[in-house]
């Protein structure tokens, strides 16, 4: 489909960001090279110290007027920043852009002609790969695209089932930064879903209530690059080492998680999963005793 066109959905791309100037330089560069015309770019600031973030976004404002800055008067946490992005956005599509994801210059043009193609889907995205902050590829996870085409299926049941079952391994969380219809969104409140969700896996059960709505539109297309092992939501470290007290809490957090599927679900969905539940656990327990064997860090 030809969007270089009038008239064109506008898709709006909401950016959280926290004090990563050099790597929001990047992921900033990769949306501003998108080629799809219609483009709201809007820059959330969770109060970074100093004025780098800031220089960073002048700079690219300087040179595009599609870009909107905000700089928080003090950091709420990262839900209210993701939040505000989605709030300001005016965009028949939207999208969240963390600050160290990289895109290809096609990916929101790729994603847009699928929402276009598709009205039953409220989700589209596409292949991607999993790299280290230095570039390196992960050679650890698995084919990204075979794992999320189970979620294509027209059956609303079949597919929320496969989602709950697929370990986070799989790549599902990456979902979330794919591009939605907004209006499906309109009235939503992190606030809201937080308390139903937690926010242990809150991305992965955003993600399995938006696919409640209507099967993912996915692309073969690999538009996509995720960065992993580095403070994902602003947290410190990049991970936690292993001993018996940590198992433990970590065990805990796991089968809550596990539970809340329930508490997102429908009410007709709730036994299915409820007799799964134990076999979520024991495949979560399973993924555990795998990143030890590995020694990587939870």
């Amino acid at each position: 489909m030809n969007f270089r066109q009038s008239n064109v959905p506008k898709v709006s791309i909401g950016m959280p960001t926290y004090n990563r100037p050099r790597e929001l330089r990047h992921a900033l560069t990769a949306i501003v090279e998108q080629t799809y015309p219609n483009l709201e770019i809007i820059i959330s600031d969770n109060a970074s110290p100093g004025d780098e973030v800031e220089k960073v976004v002048h700079e690219f404002m300087a040179r595009d007027g599609r870009i909107q800055y905000y700089r928080q008067a003090e950091n709420y946490g990262p839900e209210h920043n993701f939040q505000f992005v989605l709030d300001k956005a005016t965009g028949n599509y939207f999208m969240w852009a963390s600050d160290d994801d990289l895109r290809e210059p096609g990916f929101v043009e790729e994603l847009a002609t699928l929402l276009t193609a598709h009205p039953e889907s409220p989700l589209a995205f596409c292949d991607f790969s999993a790299a280290l902050e230095t570039g390196e590829p992960v050679r650890y996870y698995p084919d990204f695209y075979s794992k999320m085409k189970q979620f294509t299926k027209s059956s609303t049941l079949l597919r929320r089932l496969l989602f709950f079952l697929q370990s986070g391994l799989g790549g599902k969380a990456n979902l979330f930064y794919g591009l939605f219809r907004r209006q499906l969104l309109e009235g939503f409140s992190f606030d809201w879903f937080i308390r139903k969700s937690g926010r242990f896996g809150m991305d992965m059960l955003f993600v399995f209530w938006i696919l409640g709505k209507g099967p993912l539109a996915l692309s073969d297309k690999c538009l996509y690059r995720c960065t992993v092992g580095n403070k994902k939501f602003y947290q410190d470290g990049t991970g936690t080492s292993w001993n018996m007290r940590t198992v433990l809490k970590k065990s805990a957090e796991y089968t809550n998680y596990a539970f809340r599927y329930l508490l997102v679900a429908d009410r007709g969905e709730r036994p299915f999963l409820a007799l799964l539940l134990p076999v979520k656990i024991m495949l979560m327990a399973g993924g555990m005793i795998r990143r030890r064997l590995e020694k990587r860090p939870f």
